[in-house]
């Protein structure tokens, strides 16, 4: 009975182990996908257009289009990468560059391309006590919890509101809604956000120790964010990252991790006034900026600079071998509206498009790889093509010996091949104990398998019949 069982168990698992062999599967990247904005486009128009003037055929179409995109990507991040702070405007939160970063990266735009009525912007400040900084505009003071700079602009929209400022004091004070504690300081506000973050500052630029991770190993703590904030826990969690000063254990010195704490929010029972922005939510004031950005258009003039800056940038590089383009051949704005008639109408937000999936990626030009001759006739588009216009080829259906016969040709020397016969034996291990004083021979293997040839035999012709026929078909 034993053995019956180690035979069925060691059988399931050799079946188990042949019929599930991982298959793996390769996936289009959907970020790709996402990455592909107007502003990218229509560079990547401009690149296919002039390839396809000056290619001889579709080979050196194709050279010279990915060679222009891939050094238009290289030189910029080589000037850029390094410039930008990852808390500016001109990136996403992931640190990847949108394609203003591009823009005020290279000179072709700046902070003011983005001033309206509605969207006000401040490049200095004056720091605060809480560690943020005061900016102050049109005779009303708001805060920004980074240093403005021409590279990390300040705009009013994305960050606190006019209302949201902190005070910090020995008690409650009774014209704010909210506080917090801090050892024996209160720190009031309006907002929970700020109030957090105020909390954070305070913490950081104190005597007290600062431990991080399970093993509270002194650390370094550095560039707060809001995480999350719980109306029915009245808290908020904020994000930090810490750096450790001390190697302990599996934790070394100089390394760094994400960390988060809470902070416990108070309501002013005192406070007799209506709240103004009690609860701010994350980037809520970011998409107010986008709202606002929608509502205004992208000056063509502004794209027809950005592209001969990027054209310029690419072609000054030693190793440059993409489209022809000279200071004397600029591409004209009447070029960039003929081939893409859209960009007339595209809207500034799309300057906060990412430009990189990553901040590691290269910038995403991915321009059109058709026909290069499908450019003669870009201007028809648009046109409107019913069903009954199409002419289809009449196609004759092969047979499958029209689809085997190639295969046949193929290696004619191994036309008559065949196996010799060999005169296998199973494998059988000596095992040999010396302190339990066994000796002995490991071949249960051998008749569970000989008992199951038939099983086996089918389950490898299935296996070696499926492979063939994924083989002939991917033909």
């Amino acid at each position: 009975m034993l053995y019956s069982a180690k035979k069925n168990s060691v059988l399931c698992f050799l079946m188990f182990i042949t019929l599930f062999f991982p298959f793996y599967y390769a996936y289009a990247n959907p970020a790709i996908l996402l990455a592909r904005t107007g502003i990218g486009v229509g560079l990547a128009r401009v690149i296919a257009n002039r390839a396809a003037a000056v290619a001889a055929n579709d080979g050196v179409y194709l050279s010279l289009v990915s060679n222009t995109s891939r050094s238009i990507s290289s030189s910029l991040l080589r000037r850029i990468s390094s410039k930008i702070s990852d808390k500016s405007v001109y990136k996403t939160v992931g640190g990847a560059l949108n394609w203003a970063g591009i823009g005020y990266g290279i000179g072709s735009i700046n902070e003011n391309s983005f001033v309206s009525d509605e969207i006000k912007v401040a490049t200095n400040g004056k720091k605060r006590e809480d560690g943020r900084y005061d900016v102050s505009f049109d005779g009303k003071n708001y805060i920004s919890d980074f240093e403005p700079s021409p590279d990390t602009p300040f705009f009013i929209t994305i960050n606190t509101t006019e209302n949201g400022d902190i005070i910090i004091s020995d008690s409650a004070s009774n014209s704010y809604p909210f506080y917090t504690t801090f050892y024996e300081k209160i720190i009031n506000g309006y907002d929970w956000s700020n109030i957090a973050l105020s909390y954070f500052h305070q913490y950081k630029k104190s005597n007290s120790t600062k431990v991080c991770g399970l093993g509270r190993v002194s650390c370094s703590v550095d560039s707060p964010s809001v995480k999350r904030i719980s109306k029915q826990m009245n808290y908020v969690i904020i994000g930090y990252v810490g750096t450790y000063l001390e190697s302990q254990g599996f934790y070394k010195k100089g390394d760094s991790g994400n960390f988060e704490f809470n902070v416990k929010i108070y309501t002013n029972s005192n406070f007799s006034d209506v709240p103004k922005n009690p609860e701010q939510k994350i980037n809520e004031a970011k998409e107010q900026l986008i709202d606002k950005l929608n509502e205004m258009k992208i000056d063509v003039d502004e794209l027809t600079k950005l592209y001969n800056d990027m054209f310029m940038e690419a072609s000054l590089s030693p190793d440059y071998q993409g489209v022809p383009y000279s200071a004397s051949n600029p591409i004209t704005k009447q070029e960039i509206i003929s081939s893409n008639p859209e960009l007339s109408n595209l809207r500034k937000s799309e300057w906060l498009k990412p430009a990189q999936i990553n901040s590691n990626s290269p910038i995403q030009v991915m321009p059109s790889y058709s026909n290069f001759t499908e450019s003669d006739n870009s201007q028809n588009d648009n046109a409107d093509i019913k069903e009954g216009d199409i002419k289809y080829p009449d196609l004759d259906m092969p047979t499958a010996e029209q689809i085997l016969t190639p295969y046949k040709s193929f290696f004619p020397e191994l036309q008559n091949f065949t196996i010799p016969f060999r005169n296998a034996q199973c494998p059988v291990w000596d095992v040999n104990i010396p302190f339990m004083n066994y000796q002995g021979k490991m071949d249960l293997h051998c008749p569970l398998i000989e008992e199951n040839r038939g099983v086996f035999e089918s389950i490898f012709v299935l296996v070696w019949s499926f492979m063939a026929l994924c083989r002939l078909l991917s033909a």
